[in-house]
């Protein structure tokens, strides 16, 4: 078979893909151009940020978001429109870039080698939402010590929840052996004492989200897609979807290189966003 003819019948596989998926359309691992769409994080970025608004964005609006340089940044939306993935949109007076799709959906074939593509993006997408920085969110009350965000390693933070353990479990104690009042009884200080957990929010660009998927995973691939649209971020589309693959929480704390805790967290979020409670209701509402 030769390139025209393979060409053929990728396009064919990608458009019935694409019907069964109701999407405009299905990009390949098993074409070059998308491969170097897909591995280049300016590329991917540019394309984060004409997919997360309906409207069209300018050119040089693009150029603002200091993602790169002007050339940099021309050169990728050159490819981003010549492999299809966003159209320059002329419509209603406000001319600029349009993504094709909300999320693009990429086939990932079978062979050993398209599966190390989806493996190589996989780690390229948790690299690159890791540097993402992070921002508190605000809150009606705020507070010095409670909403400050701290950078903390997974050492650190152990050691900040066992001091925090050890000052409630004092709390405990003073509380429930009060001393008796008399005049030797030193004088006592109301103290209020506020411990939460801190919200945080990314200040920055996401990496677009992509679901590489294979012919066998078209069924659930549909409910993945219509339920994560517009409502989870990349990293949370991730996890959704290595549990859907049957990955436990352990797994993919090691293939995303987090702590469990992190992971426990994101899937908490994931159930808060699409109005589950449990894993077999999340894996029922995706697959059943």
């Amino acid at each position: 078979m030769n390139d025209d003819d393979a060409g053929l019948v990728r396009s064919e596989r990608n458009r019935i893909l694409a019907r069964q998926l109701d999407r405009e359309q299905v990009w390949s691992l098993d074409d070059p151009a998308v491969r170097e769409i897909l591995f280049d994080p300016l590329a991917m970025r540019l394309l984060d940020a004409i997919r997360r608004t309906p409207d069209p964005v300018k050119h040089a609006a693009l150029f603002d978001t200091e993602l790169g340089s002007p050339q940099d940044v021309t050169t990728r939306l050159q490819r981003l429109e010549s492999i299809g993935m966003i159209r320059f949109d002329r419509t209603e007076g406000r001319s600029g870039f349009k993504a094709v799709d909300r999320i693009i959906a990429v086939h990932c074939g079978e062979s050993e080698e398209d599966k190390a593509y989806y493996d190589r993006y996989r780690g390229m997408v948790a690299a690159f939402n890791d540097s993402l920085p992070e921002i508190p969110v605000e809150h009606e009350e705020e507070n010095l010590y409670t909403d400050r965000v701290h950078m903390l390693t997974d050492e650190e933070r152990k050691r900040v929840e066992e001091t925090i353990h050890r000052v409630l479990r004092e709390l405990c104690r003073v509380e429930e052996n009060p001393a008796v009042g008399g005049p030797d009884e030193p004088r006592r200080t109301p103290m209020r004492l506020s411990i939460r957990k801190s919200e945080v929010a990314v200040d920055g660009p996401l990496l677009a989200p992509v679901f590489l998927f294979r012919e066998s995973m078209v069924a659930s691939s549909r409910k993945i897609l219509d339920l994560v649209v517009d409502r989870l971020t990349p990293r949370q589309l991730e996890v959704a979807t290595l549990i859907v693959e049957g990955a436990t929480k352990a797994d993919i704390a090691e293939a995303l290189d987090v702590s469990e805790n992190t992971i426990k967290s994101t899937v908490r979020a994931i159930y808060k966003k699409l109005g589950v409670t449990s894993k077999a209701e999340f894996i029922g509402s995706m697959t059943g």
